[in-house]
C-alpha cells in the first residue's frame, strides 16, 4: 500500500524512518506465525540493520512482541483497533463515493470491510434519498456470510476446502429462498467468482435483494465489498449486469481513496 503526503504538503515533511516502521507493520501483518528481521527485510527491501533497530523501537512501544528471533504484532496494535469509532476517517473518505453511486442506481450502497472467514463489518453508507421498504441503516450490524451478498461474494476468495471447514453441510434458513446447503453455495460460489459479483434475493429477508462487488488494492489484495440494496422488484428491474458495471466503477474509486490522501 503506499502512503502518500496530503495536499499542499512539502514531501520532504515527511518522516523516512516512521514510513518505513509502518511498512515494517504492514509486512509483519503478512505473517500470521511471525516472522525475522531478515523475513521482514526481504519482505521489505530494506538492509537487516535498518529493519532491526525499527523493530527494537517497535518492541520498546508494544507495537510488536518478540519470542526468541521471531516477532509479532503487539498489544498496543490491538488495543488500537478495539478504540470505538476506529473506522470514521476511513467513512468519511469513501461516503461521497458512496452518495453519487448510489444516486447513479437510486438505491442504498455501502462498503463494508473484509474480515476472516466470509464475514465483514459495514463502515459507511450512501443514500439515495429514496424511501425503502426494506430496513435502513445497516452500519455496525453483522450478517451471516451464507445469507449476504457481501458474504458469499468474500467466501468466493476462499478455497473450496476451507469453506466447508467453516460451514456445516446444513446452513441456518432465514426464509424460503435462503441456500440451507453448503453444496448448493459452493456452487453458487463458483459462479460469483466467475461473473465477478454476488447476488441475493431474499434470502435473509422476504424482498430484500442486493448485489455486491469486490474492493480490491492495486495488486489484487481484497479490501472490502460494496453492495447496493433495496427491495427485489425494484432493482430487478434495472439488471444486474447494470448495476454491478455502476459498483465496479465505485468500487476502483474507493480503493484510490483509501491508498490516496491527495
Amino acid at each position: 500500500m503506499t502512503h502518500e503526503v496530503p495536499a499542499g504538503e512539502p514531501s520532504n515533511l515527511a518522516n523516512k524512518s516512521v514510513i518505513k516502521a509502518l511498512g515494517i507493520l504492514s509486512a509483519l501483518g503478512n505473517f500470521p506465525n511471525g516472522a525475522t528481521a531478515t523475513d521482514l527485510a526481504e519482505a521489505t527491501k530494506t538492509s537487516r540493520p535498518t529493519v532491526f533497530r525499527m523493530l527494537l523501537s517497535l518492541e520498546a512501544a508494544s507495537y510488536v512482541e518478540r519470542n526468541d528471533s521471531t516477532y509479532h504484532l503487539g498489544w498496543e496494535l490491538l488495543r488500537l483497533s478495539r478504540l470505538p469509532h476506529l473506522d470514521r476517517g476511513l467513512a468519511l473518505r469513501v461516503e461521497p463515493i458512496l452518495d453519487r453511486c448510489a444516486k447513479m442506481v437510486n438505491e442504498t450502497v455501502n462498503f463494508a470491510l473484509s474480515g476472516p472467514d466470509g464475514y465483514f463489518d459495514i463502515v459507511a453508507e450512501g443514500s439515495s434519498h429514496r424511501i425503502l421498504t426494506t430496513e435502513e441503516q445497516f452500519i455496525g450490524k453483522h450478517f451471516p456470510p451464507h445469507a449476504s451478498s457481501s458474504g458469499k461474494l468474500l467466501l468466493s476468495e476462499l478455497p473450496s476446502a476451507q469453506v466447508a471447514a467453516l460451514l456445516p453441510e446444513a446452513l441456518e434458513k432465514f426464509t424460503e429462498r435462503t441456500i440451507t446447503s453448503r453444496e448448493a453455495l459452493q456452487h453458487e460460489l463458483a459462479q460469483i467468482k466467475s461473473q465477478g459479483f454476488a447476488v441475493l434475493d431474499g434470502e435473509l429477508e422476504d424482498g430484500l435483494y442486493s448485489l455486491s462487488v469486490p474492493v480490491r488494492a492495486a495488486e489484487g489484495e481484497l479490501i472490502g465489498a460494496i453492495a447496493a440494496y433495496g427491495p427485489s422488484e425494484r432493482m430487478k428491474r434495472q439488471g444486474a449486469q447494470r448495476i454491478a458495471k455502476q459498483l465496479q466503477a465505485a468500487a476502483k474509486e474507493v480503493a484510490q481513496a483509501l491508498v490516496s490522501r491527495n
